[in-house]
């Protein structure tokens, strides 16, 4: 049994968001490739693409959250820099062939929702992980003078 424990410390939680936007990009990468490069999708190359992913991310996610999880564990596995680059170049490559369809203005309700949710995300996270300990800070000092 595995436990994520998402919010367990402010450096773990954005580290899960991290990991999370990178397989965002991971899958919109899938997309774009088949848009750009003309590729249908029953071609050899989509499916070993992402059977590739499969592979060496699950290697990847494992280093990863064996440098969360282990204190002696000080720097990221060599698979997780790999996919890291990999997906990097991807969106390198998706700027560079294809500007125009990255750039063109987004829909007002997409810019709405989107907006929306990285409010929510950053309100949340400061109470998470800043307003509800001082919160808790100081209803315990309250209790501890109350004892005195």
């Amino acid at each position: 049994e595995f436990d994520w424990y998402p919010t367990a410390s402010f450096k773990r939680w954005l580290a899960l968001l991290l990991i999370t936007c990178f397989l965002f990009l991971v899958e919109l990468g899938t997309f774009y490739f088949k848009f750009i490069l003309w590729i249908p999708p029953s071609h050899c190359l989509c499916l070993s693409r992402l059977l590739f992913f499969l592979l060496v991310g699950g290697v990847s996610m494992r280093e990863m959250f064996e440098c969360l999880d282990n204190r002696a564990c000080k720097r990221f596995g060599r698979q997780s820099w790999v996919i890291t680059v990999i997906i990097i170049t991807e969106v390198l490559i998706v700027l560079k062939f294809d500007w125009q369809t990255v750039t063109k203005p987004l829909q007002f309700h997409i810019v709405l929702v989107w907006t929306t949710i990285a409010i929510a995300l950053v309100l949340w996270t400061t109470y998470q992980f800043w307003f509800k300990r001082f919160i808790l800070w100081g209803q315990r000092k309250t209790i501890q003078d109350t004892k005195k």
